[in-house]
Formats: structure tokens, C-alpha cells, sequence
């Protein structure tokens, strides 16, 4: 019979078969035997779960984890696997497994137990959860170490990047309460701990807890049944069964969070008792010898209950970083190249930026919020530092890892974050939604319930924001926003969490800085940062050496030839590397890998081209992966199929695995994405993607509202510029008060490409126009000045007389915002010469009567509000405005009662213009009218409402908060008040509640002074009543 290999292996016979694969025992080319593993059928689903199993396990780096040595693809007629399926081969474990060969004393059980912990507690940390843990899973080496097997239905959950969605599987007597019922989302670090509980319980007595064959009996013994008493086959500590009823209790909470908690509690148990034993008969995975099996009807014996007190601390108060190198590495490098794009390039050098690193994360764990932006250009590590440290600090239980990945796109990574963090993305309805935010945030549901429908005010978002993380956490929090200089949103919530200092954790920011300039609001953000700067500069000769040599073993020569091309940069020596390996460019020689001829050994972009041609093979995958590339580092595969379809190609699936063993890019299964390893590969591909690609997303994203810069983007790279303006304004438009900042963005990007077009064209003073709007909305008076003066410039050189108008009105709203009400109608009035529509004319009206109404001329500002409303073709938000300044000054007049009445009529007219700013102006008029009819409690619960909805449009309202805490002074519910920020003597609500405060402290000196500074002009009642307050008040003092 001729012998059967798989790659450098000589297959003997199969030594055992489970449900999705077969194991055979094999030699490798130096006589050593090995294990390798087949899927045993032709499912896909098979050849799916040993990839990601192969992806999984090659990704960590742990003695208690048997360590991949190679894979490949199973070629025609060897084994009975099918051809082109995957296979693996690791190293022969020959002391069989713990079911057969358990514990034989407390110290034994002890250490497996410790054993086990740790490899969970670095799996789980690199975001892999075991999902199958049981004693056939694991196995022990020729010196009884035991090493954890079986990753088949093993994902990348709670502290992944991107968590995965798992398939349904597991064993029955073994899953977790919420893996059995399938809740995916409610799994994490303590459902591999749940399992584990069961084991220690079953090697502990000898026997197992329960016999469930199917997952619905398993389920009912859940519900219904307790743990019972432990009878260990010898003695163990007296809180030991405490332990095991925390790790299996029903609900998630009452379990130990992480690892590294429940390895903390095993060592400070008590030296074991002399209770009396069990006795073991047969092997453990005899079930009708030693299994206890209850009756699902008949009483049992009382549990001891799991909340036995343990000594434990829940968070390590003090970290040791390792001076030394660590131990070499467990996993094989003399073998598989194939491994080598899996594998995790192992951080060299960067002592002084860990340990500053290192120093932050303790002051993390003493209940302290520190900040470190780590910068530099790209490849130089920026993120591999910041995952080492993110990695370590879940792997001791130090802290919960979080992270935030900004788009290039400019849609923001927070709302990404919100999704992965409660597991929102494939919810099915809202009652789903309920349900997963009500597991797994029970304390702040509500909350987080608004958040995630928008419902919360921009000026509330980071608070709640961090509550949730931190109820999620349980602990102090690791956030890693990465590439911040792409996303201002990212940057603010970090600039929000570092002045709010709660709650505990430690934000680590890292960003390129070659592309910091690229988006002016991140940069402004980070340079304000309350954080430590590590600033990376490229790595010395030796470390980036050190690098190259822990991928493969290389040659001197091919280490010093890396070491050269790349000028310090690990992430090109490691592409560079592992794409001659996969060319076939190197050749393995005595002294290492070596390169076979230089001919072949151009530039990171042409082997970056050369390995995309050579995983597309044909030109309809070419297209597709070109279709793929200009979607973004972050693909939606549900865009990409159908963008495939408009350029008449069925979606090559067969490409996305090629893509993932080539390492150019992971899938993200629970957000159906297709993730490309690197910015830096993708920007040196997207180069080559045809304008007609580009045409073809923009023409699938068109009717999308809220991907309209998505689609600008589209339309600049296919050489329309004058669709990718329109896109870009488009967005903004949509944005608006959805997320100024957003809409900033867009319409910097719409004046940029403004630039390519006719002067002439108008678009340029539409979105100039726009950041002016957002400048007065900020009180940003110079930014107001500076567009104002350039649309006045432009209005006059192209005598447009619509813009002339507009640059009058935009002049108007600038002297506004400095203060100069009379300046401000002077300009107003100007600008009602070029008003040449009834529309155009009524919106200055109403600015007219804004300033009138301000300066306390009532009576005009009653004429122009009724001028206004007598036009025609009037826009009915506009409308609205106008008649709440009418309201106002019929207040002022005294006329309440039509005012009112008009209130009463105004009321669903101003609630249908869906503006959060005009339901603010709306409450603002209800609570001076509540005051005028002495409903004070009234007035401040319109106030609040008032303030809700400014403040959810984004923006500040030091005006509307004076009057809160003017009427909270006249409602006599507050006795003491900070000095109220932004008052001047030039407003007269400012000076009522100057006035007020003054009196409220007895500062009869401040109201001498304001009498004497404030403008002699007539007061509004509101000022009179103030007045009047401080008249009564000073008399009664003996002041006058």
C-alpha cells in the first residue's frame, strides 16, 4: 500500500473520530510522530470550523495549549476527507487524557486547575473563548502537563476587535446555561468557566454531576436542578466546593468574571480538610459505573450554596513588569511557514513606552482614569504596543478591554462600539434588543436602551456611554481607541472621559501621524489631550531583527537584508517577509531561510499587487476584490454582493477563505464584514481600483441618505467631482442636528473639492454658508466673521444678489454673537434690501424681531413678527420661529392672555418641524408665560424641557440655562448657587439673574455696581420683577 502524506507528514492509520473530524497518527520528516487532523465529511460548515479552529489556536502562544505545527489543504485521494479541506498537525500527546489519567491528590487537581486557568486566561484575553471544555479535551504530554485541545467550536467573543457569532454547538453536561438556550450574546470568559466547575467537580468525586444526552434534558436539569454535594475522592480545602458552586452558578453574575478572579480564589483557599472520601471506580467516561444521575422528579440532598465567602481580591493592587525576556515561546517555529501569517508577531523592544504603559495601568487599578496617545508613522508599531498592553492586562484580570475603530469613512466607531459591546448588530427586533441590553446592563437598561436608539442628549452620551462600559467591565476599563486621528467623535469621548476622571481605567489612543492633519478637528482634540505621549520612532537594528527571526527561521544574510529595506519598520520587514515566503522566494537552508534571487524581491506595493493577483486568479475575482477594496478597510459583505451584481458578477465566496489564509484579511462574522489586515495594505491596493468600480458603490450607496459622503468619496475617486460636492452636501444636509461635528466634516471636505470647480459655482458659498451656521450655533464669532466676509467677497465679485443678501444676514448674526444687538439690526435691515422672495424676506424678519425683541422694543418687534407673518410661500419651520418671538413680546407687554391663546396655537405647529431647537424656543416661551401666570414649578419643568432639547441637538444654551437658575432663585428651591457662568450686563435677562444672585448672597455692593454699568435703557418685566425683588430685599436689610 503506498503511503499517504500531508504536506511534509507520512500518514499511518486514524486513531480517533469524533462528530466533525478524524485524528491520525503520523511522522514527521524527522521520524517524530505527530497528530493531524481531518474534517470527516463534506459539509462546508466542517471545512469552516477546523479554518477558524486553525486561525484560533495558531493565534496563541501558551504551554497548557497544544500548539499547531502546520496545515494545509488535503489534496485528491488521500484520507477520506474531501479534496481542498483543511487539515493540522500537532504535536503527539502521549499520556492520553485527564478522563482516564485524573488527579490523584489535591495538589495534582490543584495545579491542572491552575493550568487550565491560565491557558483560559490567555485564550480569553486574545478574545477566544473555548466554548467545549471537558476532560476528553484535555490531554497530557509524555511529562502529565496538560494541554488544552479541541478549539472546533471555539470564537472570538467578549474581548475580541470583532466578536464572532457562533454556531449552536457544545456538549450536553458541560455547556453553560447560556450557551444551551443559545444566547450567544450572554456568553463569555465565565461560560469556559462554567464548564471548568463541572470539571473540577467531576475529577474532584470521581464521577459526574449529572447524565443529560440531549440539550433539552440538559436545559430542564439547568432549571431545575442544583450541583450536588462534592464527595472528592480525597481531601480538598474546606472552601473548595464554594468555589466550584461559584464557577457553575445559573446566572452569568454570580459567577467569577475572568480567569485570572477564579485562579486568585484557588490559592487562597485552606490546606485541604480530612472530610471523608468518595471512592473512584472505572474511568471517569463511564457513565453507567459512575455517573450520578438524578431523577428529574424526586427530592434531592441539600446544596452547599455557592456564596461561601471567599479570600479573594478581584482586581491584582499591584503589577510586576517582566525585566526579563519572557520564556521562549511553546509553539514550534522549525516547521510551517504556512503558519507564519496567523501567527502573532511577538512585541521586541519598546521597554521604556511598556513600562510607562505598565505604570499608568496600576494607577488604572488603584480607582485612578489615566490617558496615554501613542504616535507615530505608520508600521512602526503603534497598535501592536497597544494590543501587548491591552492583551496583558485582561490576561491578569486587571482590566476589561474595550475598543473603539475609527473609519476612514467618517462614520464614527462609537456607534460600532455601542453594537459590539451589548451585541446589538443582529438583533431581531426590539424586544430582542430589550432583552440583550436588559441581561447583560440590567443596572443602567434604560440608559442604555436610549442610547442605543438615539434618544440621549449629545451633552449625556459620554456619561452614559462610560456607565454602561463600566457595568459591563466590572472592573477598571482598558479602552483602545485606534487610528483616533480619523474620527474627532472617538477623540471627544476620550477628551470627556479624562476630564470627568471616573470611571477607573486606562484609554490608550494610538495614531499616525502622518494623517493627523488630514481631519482638523481630530488633531485640535488630540493635541488638547489630558494624556502621557509616547511618541514611536522606528525600531533599532537589533530588536527589528529580533522581529524578523521570531516569524521563521531566517539566514544571517536574510535578516540583515530585512533589517536594511525596511529602516525600522517591523510591519514592513513582516510583510516583506511573508510575502517572499509565500512567492516562493526564499529557500530553507542549513543556516535558515533564504532568499533564492533578488530579481524577485521588489517593493512592500509590488508584492502586496503580486499576492492580490495570485489569491484573485481570475479576472471576475480580481473585480471582486477590487469591489472589496473600495468599500473601505472594513467591507460590508452585503454591499460588496451587490455591487458585484451591478458589474454583472456572482459574488466569488470561494475568495474571502484565500484572503484569510493569505492573512490580507479577517471576516467579521457577527457584522458580516470583510476586514483588511492592514490601512496600509489596502492603501497601497485601493491604488489600482478602476474609476468604474468607484462609479458603480456610488451608484448602489446613491439613495442611502445616511451614506451620502460614503458616496462622496466614491464619486471623487471616479473622477466626478461635481457628484461627490453634491454627495457631500447631500450629507451634511442629512447630518445636520443628527451630529454637528459630523456635518462639519462634510462640508470641510464639500469647500476642499469645491476647490476643482468653476469659480463661479455656487456650491462652494452653500457649504461656507453652512459652516457658518455651525459657527453661530457655537458662539464662534470669529469663524462667523471669517465665512461671512468670504461669501460678502465672492457675492460682490459675481454679483449674486442672493448671497449678497445672505453675507448681510450672516454679518447680522455675527455682531449677534459678539454682543452688538444694535449692529446686529443694523445689518438685518440691510439685508432686507436683497430680499427678493417672500421666503428669503419673512427669515430676516425674523431675525429683526429676535434683535427687537432682545433690546426690549416690543412693540416693533410685534410689527415686524405680523409683517412677516403675512407673506406668502413661507417655510412652516421658519413660521413657527417667528410667532414665538410675537408670543414672547406679548408677555412683555402684559398681554397674557392672547399670549396664551397664540401659545395654545403654536403648540403642534412647532412640534411638527421635528427641530429640537425650535421645541426648545417652544418651552423657553411656556415657562416666561408660567412665570408671568405664577406657576413657578411649572416654568422650571419647562425650562428642563428646553434644556433637553437644545442640548440634544449638540449645542450649549448659556442664555436658557441663566433663566433656569433665575427661576429656580424666584421658586425659592435653591438657597445656594455657584457663580453663573457668561452673564452680561448688555441682556436683560442676564442682568435679572445677576440682580437675583446678588440679592440671594446679600452683595448689595454688586447691584450698586450693576445699576451703575447696566444700559439705561427699559427693562423687560422680567428685569423689572428682579429689580423689584432686590428693591424689597435691600430695604428690609437696611440697605436703603
Amino acid at each position: 500500500m503506498t503511503e499517504q502524506t500531508l504536506g511534509a507528514f507520512t500518514l499511518h492509520a486514524p486513531v480517533a473520530r469524533g462528530g466533525m473530524g478524524e485524528v491520525w497518527s503520523a511522522r514527521d520528516p524527522d521520524g517524530k510522530r505527530v497528530a493531524i487532523k481531518v474534517i470527516s465529511g463534506a459539509h462546508p460548515a466542517l471545512a469552516e470550523a477546523m479554518r477558524r479552529e486553525i486561525q484560533v489556536v495558531a493565534g496563541l502562544d501558551h504551554p497548557h495549549v497544544v500548539p499547531i505545527l502546520d496545515t494545509g489543504e488535503v489534496p485528491e485521494g488521500v484520507t477520506e476527507a474531501p479534496p481542498g479541506s483543511p487539515w493540522f498537525a500537532m504535536p503527539w500527546l502521549a499520556g492520553g487524557c485527564i478522563a482516564d489519567e485524573p488527579p490523584m491528590d489535591w495538589g495534582e487537581l490543584r495545579d491542572l486547575l491552575v493550568a487550565l486557568l491560565g491557558a483560559l486566561s490567555h485564550a480569553h484575553a486574545r478574545g477566544v473563548l473555548h466554548r467545549d471544555l471537558k476532560p476528553a479535551n484535555v490531554l497530557l504530554d509524555a511529562a502529565r502537563e496538560p494541554m488544552l485541545v479541541d478549539f472546533g467550536i471555539g470564537v472570538r467573543q467578549v474581548l475580541a476587535d470583532r466578536p464572532d457569532k457562533p454556531t449552536r454547538g457544545g456538549t450536553p453536561g458541560v455547556m453553560a446555561p447560556e450557551q444551551s438556550r443559545g444566547w450567544w450574546w450572554a456568553e463569555g470568559p465565565w461560560t469556559d468557566l462554567y464548564a471548568l466547575g463541572l470539571m473540577a467537580w467531576t475529577v474532584a468525586s470521581g464521577r459526574s454531576a449529572f447524565v443529560a444526552e440531549t440539550v433539552q434534558v440538559w436545559r430542564q436539569i439547568q432549571d431545575t436542578r442544583e450541583l450536588p454535594p462534592l464527595q472528592p475522592r480525597f481531601p480538598v480545602p474546606t472552601g473548595f466546593e464554594g468555589w466550584i458552586r461559584r464557577c457553575t452558578a445559573r446566572d452569568p453574575a454570580d459567577r467569577f468574571r475572568m480567569a485570572p478572579d477564579a485562579m486568585r480564589a484557588l490559592f487562597g483557599l485552606d490546606d485541604p480538610s480530612t472530610a471523608p472520601m468518595a471512592r473512584i471506580v472505572g474511568s471517569l467516561l463511564d457513565s453507567s459505573a459512575n455517573t450520578w444521575a438524578p431523577s428529574l422528579d424526586g427530592p434531592e440532598p441539600d446544596p452547599i450554596p455557592a456564596s461561601i465567602p471567599l479570600p479573594v481580591e478581584p482586581i491584582p493592587t499591584a503589577f510586576v513588569f517582566p525585566t526579563s525576556p519572557p520564556a521562549s515561546s511553546s509553539r514550534p517555529t522549525h516547521l510551517a511557514p504556512s503558519l507564519a501569517p496567523l501567527r502573532v508577531v511577538s512585541l521586541v523592544g519598546r521597554t521604556t513606552e511598556r513600562q510607562a504603559l505598565w505604570d499608568l495601568l496600576q494607577g488604572a487599578s488603584g480607582g485612578e482614569v489615566h490617558g496615554a496617545l501613542i504616535e507615530g508613522p505608520a508600521g512602526v508599531g503603534k497598535s501592536h504596543l497597544a494590543r501587548w498592553v491591552t492583551e496583558h492586562a485582561a490576561e491578569l484580570g486587571a482590566a476589561w478591554p474595550i475598543r473603539i475603530r475609527a473609519r476612514v469613512d467618517g462614520s464614527g466607531g462609537i456607534e460600532d462600539a455601542v453594537e459590539d459591546l451589548l451585541h446589538l448588530r443582529d438583533a431581531a427586533d426590539d424586544d430582542e434588543t430589550r432583552r440583550r441590553i436588559e441581561t447583560l446592563v440590567p443596572a443602567h437598561a434604560s440608559e442604555a436602551l436610549a442610547l442605543w436608539r438615539g434618544e440621549v442628549a449629545p451633552d449625556r452620551r459620554s456619561d452614559v456611554l462610560r456607565a454602561v462600559m463600566a457595568e459591563r467591565a466590572g472592573r477598571p476599563i482598558l479602552l483602545w481607541v485606534d487610528d483616533a486621528h480619523a474620527d474627532p467623535q472617538a477623540v471627544g469621548f476620550v477628551r470627556d472621559w479624562l476630564d470627568a476622571a471616573e470611571p477607573p481605567g486606562l484609554i490608550v489612543v494610538t495614531v499616525r501621524s502622518d494623517l493627523r492633519s488630514q481631519d482638523p478637528q481630530a488633531d485640535e482634540l488630540l493635541a488638547t489631550l489630558r494624556a502621557e505621549r509616547l511618541v514611536l520612532s522606528p525600531l533599532d537594528d537589533a530588536n527589528l531583527a529580533d522581529v524578523v527571526r521570531g516569524i521563521v527561521p531566517c539566514s544571517p544574510e536574510l535578516v540583515d537584508d530585512l533589517v536594511t529595506r525596511t529602516s525600522g519598520n517591523p510591519l514592513l520587514a513582516v510583510h516583506l517577509l511573508l510575502g517572499w515566503l509565500r512567492a516562493g522566494d526564499l529557500v530553507k537552508t542549513g543556516s535558515g531561510w533564504t532568499r533564492v534571487a533578488d530579481e524577485h524581491t521588489g517593493s512592500l506595493e509590488t508584492m502586496w499587487r503580486e499576492q492580490a493577483r495570485r489569491v484573485a486568479r481570475t479576472p471576475d475575482h480580481e473585480l471582486a476584490l477590487q469591489v472589496a477594496l473600495a468599500l473601505g478597510l472594513e467591507a460590508p459583505l452585503a454591499d460588496w454582493s451587490a455591487v458585484c451584481a451591478l458589474l454583472g458578477i456572482e459574488p466569488p465566496l470561494a475568495l474571502l477563505p484565500r484572503l484569510v489564509a493569505e492573512g490580507m484579511a479577517t471576516i467579521d462574522r457577527e457584522n458580516d464584514r470583510l476586514v483588511f489586515a492592514h490601512a496600509m495594505l489596502r492603501e497601497a491596493l485601493v491604488k489600482d481600483v478602476p474609476a468604474r468600480v468607484h462609479a458603480t458603490c456610488a451608484e448602489h450607496l446613491e439613495p442611502r441618505e445616511s451614506a451620502a459622503d460614503r458616496c462622496g468619496w466614491h464619486h471623487l475617486r471616479a473622477g466626478n467631482v461635481s457628484a461627490a460636492v453634491d454627495a457631500m452636501l447631500r450629507s451634511s444636509d442629512w447630518w445636520g442636528y443628527r451630529d454637528l461635528m459630523r456635518q462639519e466634516r462634510c462640508l470641510d471636505l464639500a469647500v476642499e473639492w469645491c476647490r476643482q470647480l468653476p469659480p463661479d459655482d455656487q456650491r462652494q458659498m452653500r457649504a461656507r454658508v453652512q459652516r457658518a451656521r455651525i459657527a453661530y450655533l457655537r458662539d464662534d464669532h470669529s469663524k462667523l466673521e471669517q465665512e461671512a466676509a468670504l461669501v460678502m467677497t465672492w457675492a460682490r465679485t459675481h454679483g449674486n444678489r442672493q448671497y449678497l443678501r445672505i453675507a448681510h444676514h450672516l454679518r447680522g448674526l455675527a455682531a449677534n454673537v459678539a454682543g452688538d444687538s444694535e449692529r446686529a439690526l443694523a445689518w438685518f435691515q440691510r439685508a432686507l434690501a436683497f430680499a427678493d422672495t417672500p421666503a428669503a424676506r419673512q427669515r430676516i424678519l425674523g431675525e429683526v424681531a429676535s434683535v427687537q425683541l432682545s433690546l426690549c422694543r416690543f412693540g416693533d418687534c410685534l410689527a415686524s413678527v405680523e409683517e412677516a407673518l403675512t407673506l406668502e410661500d413661507f417655510d412652516e419651520q421658519t413660521r413657527s420661529w417667528i410667532a414665538l418671538h410675537g408670543i414672547g413680546a406679548l408677555i412683555e407687554l402684559g398681554r397674557v392672555d392672547e399670549a396664551a391663546r397664540r401659545l395654545a396655537e403654536e403648540e403642534e405647529p412647532a412640534r411638527a418641524t421635528g427641530s429640537r431647537l425650535q421645541l426648545a424656543q417652544l418651552e423657553v416661551t411656556r415657562a416666561k408665560l408660567l412665570v408671568e401666570q405664577g406657576d413657578l414649578p411649572g416654568a422650571e419643568a419647562a425650562v428642563e424641557a428646553s434644556l433637553e432639547h437644545w442640548t440634544a441637538s449638540g449645542l450649549a444654551a448659556p442664555t436658557t440655562r441663566s433663566l433656569q437658575q433665575l427661576l429656580g432663585l424666584w421658586s425659592g428651591r435653591r438657597t445656594q448657587l455657584d457663580p453663573i457662568p457668561g452673564l452680561d450686563l448688555s441682556n436683560g435677562i442676564h442682568r435679572a439673574a445677576l440682580v437675583e444672585h446678588a440679592v440671594l448672597e446679600a452683595r448689595w455692593s454688586d447691584i450698586r455696581d450693576i445699576t451703575r454699568d447696566a444700559p439705561q435703557d427699559i427693562p423687560s418685566r422680567m428685569e423689572a420683577r428682579a429689580w423689584w425683588h432686590a428693591a424689597c430685599a435691600a430695604r428690609e436689610a437696611g440697605e436703603i
